[in-house]
């Protein structure tokens, strides 16, 4: 089953899941979440569900890049969380979306290995001959594989690294490279590292952030969400205190005020 098949099938799921929930389209709200961030979205899911009775957040996942071409071409989803500003941002600059972009939470890069021995894994380390095999996400299908990109580009490390680079379709998949030894290391997020399938495994240390441009991780609500008052609603709750907590238990950083530095 391919990538792309597999996540149109997530997709016609959750969508015929909120619809087989809507007597009352108010009470329903169908979220798209880019892979990297979906454990904590459903987390926040599951707390507001409890919170409000009746209603029914339903999630379909995927790239970021995908979700946006779903909203584009009609998907009807209410609220699009991205791995980064850039694509909501898009669909807000092309009417697609309620307003301008929200940021929910900050995120950094890191070097991860589970090599013997290291204890604070370095960029220049990847050259060196037990270093056999670099994963990285891929820059086509993660705003995180751009980031990558850019800071091995920075480290002047690029062109001595091409011959053992391998790219994942997204973060997780890089991840899951590292645990599996099918990569003597990886360049991950923060929050990747927090999941309970890699904390606690190998070694990492933050990629120094002058190498690559901040990353700020975005939600819009959509045309198709704006007049529902539980998307209203549950926009709210993900941006007040106890949201922000579950965020930096899941390893993301709080937001910052300005938007523009993250696309």
């Amino acid at each position: 089953m391919t990538h792309r098949f597999f996540h149109w099938l997530l997709t016609a799921v959750a969508i015929l899941a909120a619809a087989s929930v809507q007597a009352d389209t108010s009470t329903s709200v169908l979220v798209a979440v880019s892979t990297e961030a979906l454990p904590v979205l459903q987390q926040l899911a599951d707390n507001y569900r409890s919170q409000h009775p009746g209603t029914e957040i339903s999630l379909t996942s995927g790239s970021s890049r995908a979700l946006y071409a779903d909203i584009r071409r009609g998907v009807p989803i209410d609220l699009f969380f991205g791995a980064n500003l850039s694509y909501p941002a898009r669909l807000s600059d092309e009417g697609l979306a309620a307003g301008v972009p929200v940021v929910y939470a900050r995120n950094e890069l890191l070097l991860w290995t589970r090599l013997p021995g290291v204890a604070s894994p370095t960029l220049e380390m990847l050259t060196d001959r037990k270093v056999h095999v670099v994963a990285i996400p891929s820059r086509y299908h993660s705003p995180f594989g751009q980031r990558a990109e850019q800071a091995l580009r920075e480290a002047r490390l690029w062109p001595k690294l091409q011959a053992k680079l391998v790219t994942g379709d997204n973060v997780l998949e890089v991840a899951r490279f590292v645990k599996n030894g099918s990569a003597s290391a990886g360049i991950v997020t923060r929050s990747m590292l927090y999941r309970s399938e890699f904390s606690g495994l190998g070694s990492f240390s933050v990629l120094p952030p002058e190498l690559y441009t901040p990353i700020a991780q975005a939600f819009v609500v959509t045309r198709h969400g704006e007049a529902n008052p539980v998307v209203q609603s549950f926009a709210a709750f993900v941006t007040g205190s106890a949201a922000r907590a579950i965020f930096a238990h899941n390893g993301y950083l709080p937001p910052e005020s300005e938007l523009a530095s993250g696309r």
